[in-house]
Order: C-alpha cells, then sequence, then structure tokens
C-alpha cells in the first residue's frame, strides 16, 4: 500500500497547479501513512512539503442540546428566579430531576 500511495500522492499533484491538503485529498489514509509516503517522496527530492497543525472542535449531542435548550442549571436558575411564591422539587424542569438521587425526589426546599 506504501508503494501504491506514493504513486497516488504524485497523481494528486500532477492533477492540480496547486498544492494539495493530504486530509482533503485522502481522508481514509491515516495521517502516518501519508507522511510517510510523503517522506519517502521528499528524501528522493520528488515533492516539497509543509506539516499544517489542525484541530477541529465538534460539539456532542449532550453539548448541541445544552447550547439549544440551556444547562440544566440555567433551567433550575431560572424556574427559581421566576417562582414567586417559591418552588418546590416536584415543580423543577424535568431536566433537573432526572439528575437528582432518588432519595432527594420528595425534599421540600422550604421546610414545610
Amino acid at each position: 500500500m506504501a508503494t501504491d500511495l506514493t504513486a497516488q500522492v504524485l497523481h494528486a499533484l500532477s492533477e492540480t497547479e496547486d498544492s494539495i491538503l493530504s486530509t482533503d485529498t485522502f481522508p481514509s489514509i491515516s495521517s502516518t501513512e501519508i507522511k510517510s509516503a510523503l517522506d519517502r517522496l521528499k528524501s528522493r527530492e520528488m515533492v516539497l512539503y509543509d506539516t499544517l497543525d489542525k484541530e477541529e472542535a465538534l460539539l456532542t449531542s449532550e453539548a448541541e442540546g445544552v447550547a439549544a435548550n440551556g444547562s440544566p442549571e440555567a433551567k433550575v436558575f431560572e424556574a427559581v428566579r421566576a417562582a414567586v411564591e417559591g418552588l418546590k422539587i416536584s415543580e423543577l424542569p424535568v431536566c433537573w430531576l432526572d439528575c437528582m438521587p432518588a432519595r432527594l425526589e420528595n425534599l421540600d426546599i422550604h421546610g414545610g
């Protein structure tokens, strides 16, 4: 595969006037394999290349929910802030009840 990859790199470079990004041109090939092929071609003075570091952050599904709807803590804060006559735990948003230990579900935060 490594010899194949050097040929693929040369072919990809011959197809364009510009440089290529290996991650875009060969997305299914590991960066280690790409670097190895590029090093072989560089040692033969067939290519020049620079390594670019890139980090890409993606939200998890939980974080997407927090971004769209707010965190459980923010929902509880808003519920407490909006409550004029006090608030019982059973009146808190469902997300809070899901996070609470079962032994606290019947706790009255007003002591009554």
